[in-house]
């Protein structure tokens, strides 16, 4: 069973994929766009992004930075490709850890990158982009390496 707090209600989940697809399509203050792509509506700053950058581990890094090259988006079954993941469940800790960072320098994780899920030859997959705010603080992304 996995848990899942919103709003202060608690929400249980039988799946770590039916928790992921709960986080990624809950409504989320000042993102309207939640439904598709927004371009994140946080204030970057250069402190905040390095002290941001500066707390990500390898893969976290290497995921933006990927994101950082696409900025059109990345699959989700590239991105793990790239990653060396096995399951889109693998990307769980590495965005739980990266929404937690963000909130520390006053963000959200919809101020990094969204997710969304559409339909692409009558299948669902999962794609992410970086929000232009991110991309355009993170410059050429030497701070990701």
């Amino acid at each position: 069973m996995y848990r899942v707090l919103f709003n202060g209600c608690e929400i249980l989940c039988d799946t770590t994929d039916e928790a992921v697809a709960f986080c990624q399509t809950a409504p989320v203050p000042n993102h309207p766009d939640r439904n598709g792509y927004n371009n994140g509506n946080g204030q970057w700053s250069a402190v905040k992004f390095q002290s941001f950058v500066g707390s990500l581990n390898q893969k976290q890094k290497a995921m933006l930075r990927e994101l950082i090259r696409k900025p059109g988006g990345v699959s989700a079954f590239a991105l793990r490709q790239a990653l060396g993941l096995s399951t889109n469940q693998a990307f769980g800790p590495i965005l739980s850890w990266m929404a937690q960072r963000a909130k520390k320098v006053g963000l959200t994780l919809q101020d990094v990158l969204v997710s969304q899920r559409k339909m692409a030859n009558d299948v669902e997959i999962t794609a992410f982009r970086a929000v232009p705010s991110f991309i355009e603080v993170a410059g050429d992304g030497k701070e990701l390496e």
